[in-house]
This record gives structure tokens, C-alpha cells and sequence, in this order.
């Protein structure tokens, strides 16, 4: 137990510390040296966990989408305050990390994966297997990608918005988006 959470101590070191250096940097400029350095560990040790500093962004991304998935699996996707405070909260734990994706076109395969898997996850809940119209696609898309789009919004701006008032509107929004019936 005691070596697993120092593990877990030496990975967020290691992910806190590319999320500093990404900060200031593109990744392609980030060295292991300086992310072992500031994550206050030696190179081998950072060699015991990634092989390269891509590695430790893709360790992050896979982090996401499995809370992403995780959250919408135990929510109801119509009950979208629900589910917003969950993507929410997802997002609060790492605030630097995704203000830094949001601010970045190299990170776009990451929203990109994450539209996705909402896209997947209303299809599944809204047809329950069957086949999805062409309107109910694309109202889909524009759901998923457009509250993507709210929320890339809110973390490049001066945040003068409140989560909470983000929340209302957007889960008001999802709500119009998605009301397949008219």
C-alpha cells in the first residue's frame, strides 16, 4: 500500500510538473531533464514511469477521458445540470491543465476525443442502440461540441462568469439542443 501511493505521489509530481513547464512552453520544447528537475526526481526515475515527455501528456489525456467516461456513466445524459456538474468537476481538479488545453490548438485531438465520447455516450442514451436520423446527429454534435466550445470559452477568459451560471445556461441550452421530439 505504502509503495502504491508513493507512486501515485511521484506521477502527480510528474504530471504537475508538465503542467508548469506546458505553462510556458509547447510540449515539443519540454525536455525530460527539466521535468524530472522541477517534478524533483532524477531522469531514471521519470524512465521508470514515461518513456518520453508525450508520454506524460498522453498519461494526462487518458486520465480525462476515463473520468469523462466514468462520469457519464453514471449520470442521466437528459439530466444535464447533473451532468455538467460532473464535467465540471472533472475540470476543476485540474484547472491549469485544461486552461492550458483550451488555450492551445496542438492540444485539438483531445476535445476532439472528448466530443466524441459525449457524442457516443447521447446517441447510446438518447436511441438506445437503434438508428440514429440524420437531424438527431447533428443536433448531437452540435451539443456535444458546442458546451466543449462553452467551456474551452470560459477557461481562456477572466472567468468573471461563475460555474454555477455556466452550469444553468448551458445545461438550459443542452436541454433545447437536444429535444428530439420537435
Amino acid at each position: 500500500m505504502k509503495r502504491a501511493l508513493q507512486r501515485e505521489l511521484t506521477r502527480k509530481r510528474i504530471h504537475d510538473a508538465f503542467v508548469k513547464l506546458a505553462q510556458e512552453k509547447p510540449i515539443e520544447k519540454i525536455s525530460v531533464t527539466e521535468l524530472a528537475t522541477l517534478a524533483d526526481i532524477d531522469r531514471k526515475t521519470f524512465y521508470i514511469y514515461h518513456d518520453t515527455v508525450h508520454d506524460v501528456y498522453a498519461d494526462i489525456e487518458h486520465r480525462l477521458v476515463n473520468n469523462l467516461e466514468d462520469v457519464l456513466s453514471r449520470c442521466d445524459p437528459t439530466d444535464w445540470k447533473t451532468f455538467l456538474i460532473g464535467v465540471t468537476d472533472i475540470m476543476e481538479k485540474d484547472l491549469d491543465f485544461y486552461t492550458i488545453v483550451a488555450q492551445n490548438n496542438d492540444y485539438a485531438v483531445l476535445k476532439e476525443k472528448c466530443g466524441n465520447i459525449i457524442i457516443e455516450m447521447l446517441k447510446n442514451s438518447l436511441f438506445s442502440g437503434c438508428s440514429v436520423p440524420t437531424d438527431a446527429e447533428i443536433s448531437i454534435r452540435y451539443a456535444a461540441f458546442g458546451m466543449i466550445g462553452v467551456y474551452v470559452d470560459w477557461l481562456i477568459s477572466d472567468k468573471s462568469l461563475s460555474l454555477d451560471m455556466l452550469i444553468d445556461t448551458l445545461g438550459r441550452e443542452m436541454k433545447k439542443s437536444l429535444d428530439l421530439r420537435a
